[in-house]
């Protein structure tokens, strides 16, 4: 069997495996970081339901369904980049490669964000209901920091590094349900959720 890194002879020492089993394990503490995810995106809408009026929580949906529709249109594949392209640079160029995909997220966020709270108000006039506009303007940070955030797991991935991408994800989601719950649960509202 021949393993990548074995140093030879007696006392040598031996590197991590790099085939399969490794790939295998990484993957599943992704999956295991997407599945807790996932998992609360499920138990979030129930506890929302519960916790605000009929109307509120149609608005909520309907900023949403916008926020996620501005966050589409703003990454338009550059987290596959990170990944396609990174290991692809050479080593001195790859923290210049990192920093402007930085960039490349953040501009993307400004730019879902300000259109979200530009459009707030023909799209709220188009969707008929009024408490929209207020809340998309709100929610435009939520849309810049929801691009944004978006850099760091292909990157935490794509450096070998799939513990922290989880983490990463995990810590992200539990933001999350403090800025959505929260608010609600201390009676700030549907406009609490999206200051947050």
């Amino acid at each position: 069997m021949n393993i990548e890194g074995v140093r030879g002879g007696a006392g040598g020492t031996r590197a991590a495996p790099r085939g399969p089993a490794n790939l295998t394990g990484r993957a599943a503490v992704l999956s295991a970081g997407g599945f807790f995810s996932y998992a609360v995106y499920v138990v979030v809408p129930v506890l929302l339901a519960r916790l605000l009026s009929r109307e509120e929580y149609g608005t909520y949906g309907q900023v949403l369904l916008v926020a996620h529709i501005a966050y589409q249109l703003a990454i338009f594949g550059l987290p596959a980049s990170v990944t396609y392209l990174f290991p692809r640079q050479a080593r001195g160029r790859r923290a210049d490669f990192l920093r402007g995909t930085a960039l490349a997220f953040l501009a993307a966020g400004a730019l879902a964000g300000g259109g979200a709270a530009l459009l707030a108000g023909p799209v709220s006039a188009a969707a008929g209901n009024p408490a929209l506009a207020p809340l998309l303007r709100t929610a435009a940070l939520y849309i810049l920091f929801l691009v944004a955030s978006d850099f760091l797991a292909p990157v935490l991935v794509v450096t070998d590094r799939a513990a922290g991408a989880a983490l990463c994800q995990v810590g992200e989601t539990l933001g999350r349900i403090a800025c959505v719950l929260g608010p609600v649960a201390l009676g700030l509202g549907l406009g609490g959720v999206f200051l947050a």
